[in-house]
């Protein structure tokens, strides 16, 4: 399959009761597995039914990754291997 070098993804929440998105811009060339991995299961349909944001730090992390439908889970539970990085973001730990 080919993949984008770069793609932005929307997710739409409801957090704070509030209709709010949260934009994630990627760039294959920085963790070519992780990308490919996140865009094919973008592309499945993974995210389509309700899901759960575990890790909220504003403007520093966001962690998820389990789909609302166990099925969807099911065919995705395979780990992805460690890739290289080609490119690491500034440390910004948090006081």
């Amino acid at each position: 399959a080919a993949y984008p070098a770069t793609y932005c993804i929307r997710f739409d929440t409801n957090i704070n009761q509030g209709n709010r998105s949260i934009i994630i811009n990627v760039t294959q060339s920085w963790a070519p597995l992780g990308a490919n991995h996140l865009y094919d299961i973008i592309n499945s349909q993974f995210y389509s039914v309700p899901s759960a944001f575990f890790r909220v730090v504003p403007n520093f992390v966001l962690q998820f990754g389990i789909s609302g439908s166990p099925a969807q889970n099911t065919i995705w539970k395979t780990p992805i291997r460690d890739g290289s990085l080609s490119r690491t973001l500034p440390d910004r730990s948090i006081l």
